[in-house]
């Protein structure tokens, strides 16, 4: 009896560990479906985002291309809002249209009027001379049909804006919405000038895959291709740039599908942006020969170019040309620019720590008493433009309440001043190209300008602002870092690359592009180029190396070499751009705050190669013109244009 109790409770035993198990694996089943239907909900609730969605509207234009909507969301980015039609669309279209084309002409009323819109101060008026009445009339006169201003004028022919606290008008004059509304009616009437079909959105509320909230201006599709714009009225921080360069990463545009347009900035200033920033700098004159090249159109571009650059009122005292620069924010401040140039040396001479330009300009007011900070930013801003102030890795600083200013570029006075008299002349020269070729207009200038250098270094300082057309001849070669001849001596013809330069005439009559000299100062010589680029393998290569950042490889071989971090910077950018660089797993790295482990390529003539081939993809990007000038490039980068893989220098880069 004892045994057969033995054997039941054996059973029962047995049969209690099976329970136990089986209830395990229930408990764990239950849990592992726990975590299934949490993912699902994830899931579920991310597909409602798109199932939810109204129906797409299929624009009139576009027969079986995709919408901008639909192009957004196979990336996975949802468009929340956007600028819906509206009946007065095509009103406020036509006002944005009159407005962009005669912009010169109506800048000084529309700048003010904006002000009071921005500021809610409509019990401010705006006046205008008799002249400033007549070079705005049809601006004016459309502003008063529309309701937007009302107008009153006495027996002089002065007239008296009061602006109008209307929604409509307070929306067309805030944020440079009117600039927007200009872009998108000039590309929508050129791509239907050219039957192309297309869809666009404007004023767009996205949210990334990640879950981030983002708008965009105006967003293309062309014959299925993408093209995203954003318009700019004033200026932008570095804060926006990386923004920009973010979201054309996440909508995995190419560097030609998306654009910055300036409403109001030279070409040289654009195409130097360009370069320096790797997006696309444009103003309305140079976006429509970029939407030319892309989609070409029988548009007629040189009557276009007329029409906004109709001519002006001539300029005939220094108050007028002190109006025109106010208006562009580059106050000349004759009676306190000595002052203030000596108080921002003085306090980079002193200073240890960056600041900020709001630091800088209260700096400024405490020094320089009874000048206006909003006149010190004047200031300021030439600074800005003429890319005097770096920050602190030596790279010229953008429009930003954040951005650090660690020291200038100049701390010569004479030569600080002959930087800011001549971006003055360049702001005048926008306003009338051919104002400095008379005597008088010189004069005048001088006396609006009041520059402290003699008379005689003015007039030639003129002279080289006025001849942007200048050629390029024996004197210019021989300014450039090195010359040809410098560059053959310092050759090994049996060891160097057959794409290196050998021999190259120095003189061409081939005029300047716009620009260059830019290009030249953002790219090292070749002896300095191969020289950062043998330290850099040496370096990293080294036994002891730990892996670092772009930012500290530039200031370390920056150090190493006595260089400026402006120098290596060109050289570190190019080789990073061109995917030299690997992380710890031995892949490319292809992101700035990634850490770098190694070398794609150790053959620093390799290295070199494909440094000077990404510049010369940057190049062609930002100025295209620059190679119908080859001996110019080839005598500035030390290389043979036509031995590098290169079919033909009009093709587009990268090469091979």
């Amino acid at each position: 009896m004892t045994t057969d109790g033995s054997k039941d409770n054996f059973v029962l035993s047995e049969q209690g560990e099976l329970g136990n198990t089986i209830l395990n694996l229930l408990v764990t089943l239950t849990e592992e479906v726990k975590a299934m239907r949490g993912e699902l909900d994830q899931l579920s609730q991310l597909f409602n985002k798109v199932e939810n969605i109204p129906e797409f509207e299929t624009p009139s234009n576009a027969t079986n291309s995709p919408s901008v909507k639909e192009w957004l969301y196979q990336r996975w980015i949802t468009v929340e809002d956007y600028r819906h039609p509206s009946p007065a669309d095509k009103y406020l279209d036509d006002l944005a249209i009159l407005l962009g084309c005669n912009y010169k002409r109506f800048a000084t009323l529309h700048t003010q009027l904006r002000r009071r819109y921005l500021h809610q101060s409509f019990e401010r008026i705006v006046t205008l001379d008799a002249q400033q009445v007549e070079l705005a009339k049809e601006y004016l006169e459309q502003l008063k049909n529309y309701g937007f201003v009302t107008v009153a004028r006495d027996r002089e022919g002065k007239a008296y804006i009061s602006p109008q606290n209307v929604e409509s008008a307070v929306r067309f004059f805030s944020n440079g919405t009117w600039f927007e509304r200009f872009i998108q009616t000039e590309l929508s009437n050129l791509l239907e000038a050219g039957g192309y079909n297309f869809d666009s959105l404007t004023n767009i509320k996205i949210r990334l895959p990640d879950g981030r909230q983002a708008e965009l201006d105006l967003f293309y599709l062309v014959e299925g291709q993408p093209f995203w714009i954003e318009c700019k009225s004033g200026d932008m921080g570095n804060e926006d740039l990386a923004r920009y360069l973010d979201l054309r990463q996440i909508f995995g545009l190419s560097y030609e599908e998306a654009a910055l347009i300036f409403l109001d900035k030279e070409d040289e200033v654009l195409e130097a942006q360009t370069i320096l920033h790797n997006f696309i700098f444009l103003n309305p004159i140079k976006f429509i020969e970029k939407i030319n090249y892309l989609w070409p159109t029988p548009f007629d571009l040189d009557h276009h170019k007329k029409a906004i650059n109709r001519a002006n009122p001539p300029l005939s005292s220094p108050e007028q040309i002190r109006s025109i620069l106010i208006d562009k924010q580059l106050d000349p401040l004759p009676q306190a620019r000595t002052s203030l140039m000596k108080a921002v040396v003085n306090l980079f001479r002193q200073t240890r720590e960056p600041l900020t330009l709001n630091q800088i300009k209260n700096a400024l007011a405490k020094e320089v008493k009874g000048v206006k900070q909003t006149r010190i930013q004047h200031f300021l801003n030439v600074l800005l433009y003429t890319y005097t102030l770096l920050d602190v890795d030596g790279i010229p600083a953008q429009t930003s309440k954040t951005t650090k200013i660690a020291r200038l570029n100049e701390y010569n006075l004479y030569n600080l001043e002959t930087t800011l008299v001549e971006q003055y002349a360049k702001a005048i020269l926008a306003y009338d190209a051919a104002f400095f070729s008379s005597t008088a207009n010189r004069s005048i200038f001088q006396l609006a300008v009041e520059p402290k250098m003699v008379s005689a270094e003015l007039q030639h300082l003129l002279d080289q602002v006025a001849a942007q057309a200048a050629t390029f001849n024996t004197e210019e070669a021989e300014s450039l870092d090195e010359t040809p001849e410098e560059l053959e001596s310092e050759t090994t013809p049996p060891t160097d690359p057959h794409w290196r330069l050998e021999s190259v005439s120095s003189t061409t009559t081939q005029p300047l592009p716009t620009g260059w000299k830019v290009v030249k100062d953002s790219f090292p010589a070749p002896k300095i180029r191969q020289e950062i680029i043998r330290s850099l393998v040496a370096y990293i290569k080294s036994a002891n190396y730990i892996p670092k950042l772009l930012t500290e490889l530039k200031g370390i071989i920056a150090d190493e070499l006595n260089l400026s971090r402006n120098q290596v910077q060109s050289t570190i950018v190019n080789l990073f751009q061109a995917q030299c660089f690997s992380n710890e797993n031995g892949e490319l790295v292809l992101h700035h705050n990634e850490l770098i482990f190694d070398l794609a390529h150790t053959d620093t003539e390799e290295l070199e190669y494909k440094c000077v081939v990404n510049f010369l993809n940057r190049l062609y990007n930002a100025i295209p013109q620059a190679f119908t000038n080859p001996a110019l490039i080839e005598a500035t980068l030390g290389v043979k244009l036509d031995r590098l893989p290169i079919s033909s220098p009009q093709i587009n880069y990268p090469l091979g």
